[in-house]
């Protein structure tokens, strides 16, 4: 109806057709006021720069402002009768770079990349390692420990485990040699073995044998000892086989659990990233690898 009115005006006018792709910005006004009602009328004041910066200011932290996230920004100036011509990304864009937003904004807990399992196919071949810290001041001002585990057997070289030793406080150190034996006699779900069973081919005899005697400790001879050690080391690589196979499955269980709950998050060179800071790692140079 507009164009009709205002085309008595002119002598001479013609209609062109404008392709799509060199329509965009106009289709999306034309979905964008189709999809919503704004109250002030049809019509939304085109912003341009300072303006544009002015009005996300504005609206997203200024007097009447409640650091909404990106798309909740981008509804808010389009109902209050602005428009960018990419108000949807630098609504966006604004938001995610809001200081005070990223400060204050639920930690998200969920896992920036899939897992990957690591695989080895016999004992000692992988380690981990790791600074455990800061536990109380053993004999010899000793305040850290540190664990090496094999990725196929699960044995531990050294281990300081809080629900035991924190009752020894400053004994833990004294009861290291006891938790590890306690570890190492001990099943794991991954492989179904122990590791003290996967390294040497027979199950490792406990204090409590000692005190309460079992068959093997009744009956055993040094004849029959050797014999029966004799027959474990023949079996023993069956023993890993079938482990091997069990921690395999056990990681395939572990990875679909995981990788179902992944969000991915990637970062470029020179972008700038707020650092989780916990309460011992206020201060850069502190923590168990500070000098």
């Amino acid at each position: 109806m507009i164009v009709k009115e205002l085309s008595i005006e002119f002598k001479i006018f013609s209609i062109t057709q404008v392709p799509r792709e060199d329509n965009d910005k106009a289709d999306a006004l034309a979905n964008l006021a189709s999809a919503l009602k704004i109250p002030e009328g049809p019509y939304l004041r085109c912003l341009e720069d300072p303006e544009a910066q002015e009005v996300l200011k504005d609206i997203h932290k200024g007097d009447g402002g409640n650091h909404t996230g990106g798309r909740a920004l981008f509804s808010r100036i389009l109902r209050t009768g602005y428009y960018l011509p990419t108000m949807r990304k630098d609504a966006m864009t604004y938001a995610q770079k809001c200081d005070a937003c990223q400060r204050h904004r639920n930690i998200l807990h969920l896992p920036a990349e899939p897992l990957y399992p690591v695989i080895s196919p016999w004992p000692f071949m992988k380690w981990g390692m790791d600074i455990v810290d800061k536990l109380p001041k053993a004999l010899g001002g000793k305040v850290f420990t540190l664990e090496m585990i094999d990725y196929f057997s699960k044995w531990i070289e050294e281990e300081a485990f809080v629900q035991r030793l924190g009752v020894k406080k400053g004994r833990w150190a004294e009861e290291l040699p006891f938790v590890l034996l306690a570890d190492t006699t001990t099943a794991k779900n991954a492989t179904c073995q122990t590791p003290f069973s996967l390294v040497f081919g027979i199950e490792a005899m406990i204090p409590t044998e000692m005190v309460i005697p079992t068959i093997r400790t009744n009956l055993q001879t040094p004849e029959t000892n050797n014999g029966a050690l004799t027959l474990d080391l023949d079996i023993i690589d069956e023993l890993r086989d079938l482990a091997k196979v069990r921690i395999a499955a056990y990681q395939q269980k572990i990875e679909k659990s995981y990788n179902k709950n992944i969000r991915i998050r990637r970062f470029q060179v020179s972008e700038l990233v707020l650092r989780k800071a916990f309460q011992n790692t206020i201060n850069p140079n502190e923590g168990k690898i500070a000098p």
